[in-house]
């Protein structure tokens, strides 16, 4: 059987692998450039770590599912899959930075609160409460379906949807205990990944 799609040297694959560069090369910096300062008050309870490490591990295991069960694909028509999944990445990329950009400095990678923290509640946050991940869950999503293997895929939405939502579980015990009633009232009238559905 030949290699995958995405192993070639086409547009397609092109277009596969400079999504990707666009989703995780920022990533990577920010995770340096916007961890909470030592004044703010921090309640991680190590997410942060289990977040990156849980996605690096789909990531690692998607891959080798895709070349390791190679007749276990979604669709023989690779192009098109991968330009789907690529459309998929480009759109879960420009989400979570655009509702990176909407929460501003209240952004941080572990969870923390800041003194002078309030609720943000316009652009993506007033229909749900995580659009950055959002943003990533629909990215992961595209890397899944451009591998075109459908144990890369099984494999890569169970972790990561399980590591999103303990950090979910953190992040919204930690608001609730900031803000108390307010932050309940947002979640009553907010979803938490997908707007009217969850």
């Amino acid at each position: 059987m030949s290699a995958p799609a995405w192993l070639h040297l086409n547009p397609p694959s092109l277009l596969f692998w400079v999504s990707y560069a666009l989703f995780f090369i920022p990533e990577i910096f920010g995770t340096y450039r916007q961890k909470s300062r030592a004044a703010d008050r921090q309640a991680d309870r190590g997410s942060h770590r289990i977040l990156a490490g849980g996605l690096v591990l789909g990531l690692l295991l998607g891959f080798y599912a895709a070349l390791r069960w190679r007749s276990l694909f979604l669709s023989s028509d690779q192009g098109a899959v991968l330009v789907a999944g690529s459309v998929l990445m480009l759109g879960g990329t420009a989400l979570r930075w655009y509702a990176i950009r909407v929460l501003g400095r209240f952004f941080t990678r572990d969870v923390a609160i800041r003194s002078d923290h309030v609720i943000i509640e316009h652009g993506p946050y007033r229909w749900i409460r995580h659009p950055s991940y959002t943003g990533s869950l629909l990215t992961m999503l595209g890397i899944a379906v451009a591998l075109n293997n459908v144990a890369s895929l099984a494999t890569m939405m169970l972790i990561d949807l399980t590591v999103f939502a303990y950090r979910i579980m953190v992040e919204e015990a930690v608001l609730r205990a900031a803000f108390g009633a307010p932050y309940l009232a947002y979640q009553r009238r907010t979803a938490r990944l997908i707007p009217f559905v969850f």
